[in-house]
């Protein structure tokens, strides 16, 4: 009788356990290609990266890295329905956590920051260094 039992929490436990991971495809280093911004009423305003070696890194356990002056001093990351994300800081700064939403088509990243009155934001591609 527990045999049953012991397969079906098995089997349970191993979907939840691969279903996770499919759902963050936002883990992983994603390096910057351009930046953007709108002024109002127009089209984006973009530019190209400055250099080859700007990136975000969102790893799978919460942590984030990145050497992007926009971005210095966040720590952590939670995803939140709907695409959001909240940026966050080491406790014991009094500097405010920052929302960003996000969008990933292929292999493309566009991070958009929220609270401006222009947009701005940024696109990546998944890094491979």
């Amino acid at each position: 009788m527990r045999k049953p039992f012991l397969a079906v929490g098995l089997l349970l436990l191993i979907a939840f356990a691969c279903s996770k991971s499919n759902n963050q495809p936002l883990n992983g280093r994603w390096r910057l290609v351009e930046t953007w911004i709108n002024p109002g009423g127009g089209p984006d305003i973009t530019e190209p990266a400055p250099a080859d070696s700007f990136y975000v890194d969102f790893r799978s356990d919460g942590s984030f890295r990145s050497n992007i002056t926009t971005y210095l001093g966040f720590i952590k990351y939670e995803v939140s329905g709907n695409k959001k994300i909240r940026l966050l800081r080491p406790v014991t700064s009094s500097a405010p956590s920052e929302s960003i939403t996000f969008d990933i088509t292929g292999d493309g990243l566009k991070i958009s920051r929220t609270g401006y009155i222009e947009g701005c934001g940024e696109s990546y591609t998944a890094s491979r260094y």
